[in-house]
This record gives structure tokens, C-alpha cells and sequence, in this order.
């Protein structure tokens, strides 16, 4: 069952990204013209919550052909300076962790990104999201169960070790 809502929630990003998005295409040439895997999260809703920068889209994962190996809904911010910056990273460091604010199912998981851009934030992550909603800077997302949030971590960590800094773009 879990699969196929997860299909269903798939065909319909899809959809709308297809319908409406055009510029993704392109995205996903220059990750598959890397020749490496690349991360990028979408923002397709830019807001504020509680007069702080908020954004939701999709983080997914770009494999080197062009095919989209992993995606999931995500935000960011909505606190402390708001939402990540737009602009270029680097996936450098995988932990597994039990920090506050990074654990669900008992499951808890970062993986550090360094800006490749001149910026005053510092401790950016991709990270499981805890309650309340959102963070600080960090990108963030939902698992839908313990298994799930165990998969992603481990996805993260073996493509991190396979290629030891991972490209990312934000927009």
C-alpha cells in the first residue's frame, strides 16, 4: 500500500512539474552532464511563518543519467533567518544523529551542506523534520515510517561515501 501511494504522490509531482515547470528539464541535463549524482530542492511555495522566510518543494536525488532516483516533499525555514539561501552547495559529511529537531520513528540522520557562496549562515543540513515544523536554515522532510527514515539515511550515507561530496542546487 505504502508503494503505491507513493507511486500516485510520484505520477502527480511529476505532473505538475512537467505541466507547469519547464526550467526542472534543464536542471536535470546539467546533473546528468556532471557525469555524478546530484541533490537539488525546488522551492515551489515561497511564504513566511510567523514573519520568518518559509519554503516548501521537493528535494530529490539526480542520477547521473538524468533519472530522478529519490524524491520527497521538504521546507525550509520558518525560523531563525528563514529558508535556505538559493544557490550552489556541497554534500560533505553523514552522521547519524539523536538530535533534537532531527529524529523521527527514533530515527535521526544529517547530511551537512557547505555553501559554495559567501553567506553568514552556518550548520546547514538535510535532516528528517521533528515538530515543530521547519528549520532554522535546514532543508527538511517527513518519512513516512522508521523504514523509510532508515532508507533515506542510508541512501544519503552510501552515495556520500560512493562519491565523497555531492553537488547541490537550491532554487
Amino acid at each position: 500500500m505504502l508503494k503505491a501511494i507513493s507511486n500516485i504522490i510520484l505520477t502527480f509531482l511529476r505532473f505538475f512539474w512537467e505541466k507547469g515547470k519547464k526550467i526542472l528539464l534543464k536542471n536535470i541535463t546539467a546533473a546528468a552532464s556532471t557525469g555524478k549524482i546530484y541533490i537539488e530542492y525546488r522551492k515551489t511555495k515561497r511564504t513566511t511563518m510567523s514573519g520568518v522566510p518559509y519554503s516548501e518543494g521537493v528535494l530529490r536525488v539526480v542520477d547521473k543519467d538524468g533519472s530522478i532516483i529519490w524524491q520527497r516533499a521538504a521546507r525550509s525555514g520558518g525560523f531563525g533567518k528563514g529558508d535556505l539561501p538559493d544557490g550552489e552547495y556541497k554534500a560533505v559529511w553523514f552522521t547519524w544523529t539523536q538530535a533534537k529537531g532531527m529524529v523521527q520513528f527514533g530515527v535521526g540522520w544529517l547530511l551537512s551542506l557547505l555553501p559554495q557562496f559567501k553567506t553568514d549562515r552556518t550548520q546547514i543540513c538535510i535532516h528528517l523534520d521533528q515538530p515543530p515544523r521547519g528549520s532554522e536554515a535546514c532543508i527538511v522532510f517527513d518519512a513516512a515510517d522508521k523504514a523509510d527514515a532508515e532508507a533515506s539515511g542510508k541512501m544519503f550515507e552510501s552515495l556520500l561515501a560512493k562519491y565523497q561530496e555531492i553537488e547541490m542546487d537550491v532554487r
